[in-house]
Order: C-alpha cells, then sequence, then structure tokens
C-alpha cells in the first residue's frame, strides 16, 4: 500500500510541476502585455534652434579653413623665400643645410596648419552635436556629418 502511496505522489508531482510552469509563465505574460505603455509623444524639435546651430557650425569652418589656407600660403612664401636665399649661398654643404632647413620649417609649418584646422573642424562639430541635442533635435540620417564636410589635407 505504501509503494503505490509513494507513486500517486510522485506522479501528482511530476504533472504539478510542468502545469504550474506553464500558469506561471502564461501570467507573466498577460500581465506584461496589460502593462505595455501607450506611445509618448515625439519632442517637438526646435527647427530655429538647429538652424543656428548649424550657421554657428558652418561660419566655424569656414573661418577655419580660411586659417588654414592663410597659413599654407605663409608657408610657401616662407619656403620660397628661404630657398631663394639658399641658392645664393655658394657653399654646396651649406647651401645643402639650408635647403634642408627650408623644407623642414616648411613641413612644420604645414603640419601645424593641418592640426590647427581638425582641431577646430572637430571642435566644431562637437558643439554642434550638443547644440543640436538641446534643440531636441534627431540625427535625420543625412549626409549632414563630420565624414560628409572633410576634405583631403
Amino acid at each position: 500500500m505504501e509503494l503505490s502511496h509513494v507513486t500517486i505522489y510522485s506522479m501528482n508531482t511530476k504533472i504539478f510541476i510542468p502545469v504550474f510552469a506553464i500558469s506561471l509563465f502564461a501570467s507573466s505574460f498577460i500581465y506584461a502585455n496589460a502593462q505595455t505603455p501607450t506611445a509618448s509623444p515625439k519632442p517637438t524639435v526646435d527647427v530655429s534652434c538647429v538652424k543656428r546651430a548649424v550657421d554657428s557650425r558652418e561660419s566655424k569652418l569656414g573661418t577655419a579653413f580660411s586659417a588654414f589656407s592663410s597659413s599654407i600660403t605663409s608657408a610657401y612664401s616662407t619656403r620660397r623665400s628661404a630657398l631663394s636665399s639658399a641658392y645664393d649661398v655658394t657653399d654646396k654643404k651649406a647651401r645643402r643645410e639650408a635647403i634642408r632647413k627650408a623644407f623642414s620649417v616648411f613641413k612644420d609649418s604645414a603640419r601645424k596648419a593641418r592640426n590647427d584646422f581638425r582641431s577646430t573642424r572637430e571642435s566644431a562639430w562637437k558643439t554642434f552635436e550638443t547644440e543640436r541635442k538641446a534643440c531636441k533635435a534627431q540625427d535625420e540620417g543625412t549626409s549632414e556629418n563630420k565624414s560628409a564636410d572633410s576634405i583631403s589635407i
């Protein structure tokens, strides 16, 4: 008699656990669906705010490029003068050193101009991103991004 009682208890447990698990899963699914929030309204984008942010960014980029262009023009002018003076030197060794120095100074000036331009460009874009977020504007998937504005320098 005792053996059958254990068997019945064991069968009841085997049936009870899966039924309990299924009912627990089903009730949590029903509860989750009941708690689904309704879609919240999207924040209103302040278009004039975005327009000001874009205008500020473009102004900074234009100014940065003008400064870059002026720096490179000055570097070429300085190199031209230095090379002209170098070719006036009669001593071959001194002339060669003056030519190397002219190119070295040019290289350093051009590197500084490029680095300044990149730094200003990155700063302008970071400021724009911050201002755009303050305007509650999302990235609209346009080509308006840093890589679209880059040039090979």
